[in-house]
């Protein structure tokens, strides 16, 4: 029994491993970049436990493309838990929305926004990539409807709002920026930002507010 849960463990690592290495390799070089060889020598484990984890070469590219695409939108968010947990009133959980925002808008946002669209891209004509992609976002609202669940429970929410598809939209919302980004038009990027905190504290209150 013990051997079993240390072999599980050591397939879960070599899979990570895997996975890590492969982003990396997208990061620095898009999937052209991406050698089986060269990456099983990085991580250390025979080229026949990549084909065990994900098939073949397009199965790690999937794979990777849906991990690297979830971690962009979860950076900072144990950050927020951790924030919202701090909370008292009801005012100091609402005021870490406009601040989101903000941070949101910086040039690390802008880049991890311009590579979910090159994936979201990608992923039209290619139906595995686009399957690995759908539970990726699914898995990531639910990570996300925690910080709104948490107002909820204090009863700073409204209480109709359903978490889950408050999150599912807001990641959308996130990924459109783009479309004001590449205009270069600070004007136009900064009205993102304001109307954005209006329906932020709109949709969590229903009490839309000015910008």
């Amino acid at each position: 029994m013990a051997k079993r849960r240390l072999d599980a463990v050591i397939e879960v690592d070599s899979k990570t491993r895997f996975l890590d290495a492969a982003i990396t390799m997208l990061d620095a070089g898009g999937e052209a970049a991406l050698r089986i060889d060269e990456l099983a020598k990085q991580v250390g484990v025979a080229k026949t436990s990549l084909y065990h984890h994900f098939g073949d070469r397009e199965g790690l590219i999937v794979a990777a493309q849906a991990e690297r695409y979830r971690r962009s939108i979860l950076v900072g968010i144990d950050n927020i838990l951790a924030a919202v947990e701090s909370c008292e009133t009801k005012e100091e959980f609402l005021g870490i929305f406009p601040a989101l925002v903000d941070a949101w808008s910086g040039e690390d946002g802008k880049a991890r926004r311009r590579m979910r669209v090159e994936v979201l891209g990608s992923s039209v004509s290619r139906e595995r990539l686009r399957s690995a992609i759908v539970e990726a976002t699914h898995a990531v609202a639910e990570d996300v409807a925690v910080v709104i669940r948490a107002g909820q429970r204090q009863e700073w929410i409204a209480p109709e709002h359903d978490a889950y598809l408050f999150s599912s939209w807001l990641i959308g919302h996130m990924n459109t920026r783009y479309l004001a980004e590449i205009t270069g038009d600070e004007t136009r990027m900064q009205s993102w930002n304001d109307y954005t905190k209006v329906m932020f504290h709109a949709m969590l209150t229903s009490q839309p507010l000015r910008p």
